[in-house]
């Protein structure tokens, strides 16, 4: 069977914390016990820690996301649109320049993420996705694919899955620098016919199994599981 999930990617809250944290006004962003919340969008947003049913802020500027990466260390996407690594004395090391929809594996060591290709020096096309290690600084190119979204690393691998509307659908598609694969909607050809994730939208690993949760718009949002 797979491995058991790490203590990290298992966290969880009590029916008290979870209603206390869903409450907060202005809360843009949940992940594991980190929470973004943004009074104006755009504007630069406050971080915080889930300590109990108590969220501790952490004084971080003009961040418009952050992510628990490992230890005391935050992924964190800059107003600016700039990704960088925040340590736990505050040192901030670059990751991109400018970054779309980043997301932490679950051994807090790798960053996916929708960056710009070669020779582009500003936010918009051609863009990427992108998996960036954390340990050594290297950088993976997962797809030339400026239709992609929502990148995730794969758990116990060097893969991810995205969301990309390449074959006329929006897919869940999978790779990792040698390979890529389309994994839902092969050969359909009307939304009629198949499951399109909502682009930009939510994908997340159920932890401790192998199967990925994504968001489904169509006449409502629904949650599939794959």
């Amino acid at each position: 069977g797979p491995p058991a999930p790490a203590a990290h990617d298992g966290f969880l809250v009590s029916a008290a914390a979870y209603c206390r944290t869903v409450s907060q006004p202005n809360l843009t962003h949940w992940d594991r016990d980190v929470l973004t919340t943004c009074a104006t969008p755009g504007a630069s947003c406050t971080v915080s820690e889930l300590d109990g049913t108590t969220a501790r802020a952490v004084d971080i500027a003009d961040a418009r996301l952050a992510l628990r990466a490992s230890a005391q260390r935050f992924v964190v996407l800059k107003t600016s649109g700039a990704l960088v690594l925040r340590a736990a004395d505050g040192a901030e090391t670059p990751i991109a320049a400018w970054a779309a929809d980043p997301s932490v594996s679950a051994d807090g060591v790798r960053v996916a993420y929708i960056g710009l290709q070669d020779g582009v020096s500003e936010a918009g096309t051609p863009t990427r996705v992108l998996l960036h290690d954390l340990r050594d600084g290297s950088v993976r190119i997962i797809a030339d694919d400026p239709d992609a979204s929502s990148p995730l690393v794969v758990p116990d691998s060097d893969d991810v899955v995205y969301v990309s509307s390449r074959s006329g659908l929006a897919s869940i598609w999978r790779g990792n620098g040698e390979y890529e694969i389309q994994v839902t909607n092969l050969d359909v050809e009307g939304g009629d016919q198949g499951v399109m994730p909502t682009f930009g939208g939510h994908v997340v690993w159920v932890p401790g199994a192998r199967a990925l949760a994504f968001e489904v718009n169509t006449t409502e949002s629904t949650i599939w599981k794959y």
